[in-house]
């Protein structure tokens, strides 16, 4: 055919950037031994008739805010782990309801019209929760008073990780964690002796403590 263009439109393909996807469930970062910090509250979008996750930490006090991305309304019944009917509500078309958790435990939203709607809530106390979700993973921790203290990093309600470690008078700890195929590895940037975090000189203020999931190489598939 020689330099003749195709003109059948048949070969007319168009091609669109597709949206970033990120995981499908929220990672969490549990700080236990401390209840500092106010109660992260938790979003949960309905599309069609379904969620776009399913499983939600909370802490004890904190809400959940369903939003209604459809133009029909969704029912539904919140069931405690006795088995317990709580609740029920409606959300209504393109419009959001919340549900404040006044005491710990595990509870279930079924959708009344959809038995794929389900929503797992686990309702913690005692800890502080720090959720990862999309591009921001920094997360700026409280002073800690000296004691004994645990980090746990949960995928949905999946434990992946827990480290213990004991903070002394004037001490700082600086530690960055990669999240790679949801598991976690630490990369060692502080002094441990013992299993007590040791006095470090850092030139300025030590009154927090950072988290930082690092930014380089193949961390970024976390």
């Amino acid at each position: 055919m020689g330099e003749r263009a195709i003109n059948d439109n048949y070969h007319r393909i168009p091609v669109v950037t597709p949206e970033r996807v990120y995981e499908p469930e929220s990672y969490y970062v549990i700080l236990e031994g401390t209840d500092q910090g106010t109660p992260a509250d938790e979003t949960v979008r309905l599309r069609g008739l379904s969620v776009d996750r399913s499983s939600v930490i909370i802490k004890m006090g904190g809400k959940l805010l369903l939003e209604n991305e459809e133009s029909l309304a969704r029912d539904f019944t919140i069931v405690d782990d006795s088995g317990i009917i709580t609740k029920e509500f409606t959300v209504a078309p393109k419009q959001s309801a919340s549900y404040n958790f006044m005491r710990t435990g595990n509870y279930t939203f079924l959708d009344n019209k959809s038995p794929t709607g389900k929503i797992y809530v686990k309702v913690l106390a005692a800890c502080t929760i720090y959720p990862l979700r999309g591009p921001t993973l920094r997360i700026e921790m409280p002073t800690l008073l000296p004691g004994t203290y645990t980090i746990k990093i949960f995928y949905a309600f999946k434990q992946v990780f827990q480290e213990d470690f004991t903070m002394v008078g004037d001490s700082v700890l600086a530690v960055n964690y990669r999240i790679i195929n949801r598991e976690v590895f630490r990369d060692d940037s502080t002094t441990f002796t013992g299993g007590r975090v040791m006095p470090m000189s850092t030139g300025g203020d030590s009154t927090q403590q950072t988290i930082e999931p690092s930014t380089a190489g193949s961390s970024r598939k976390r």
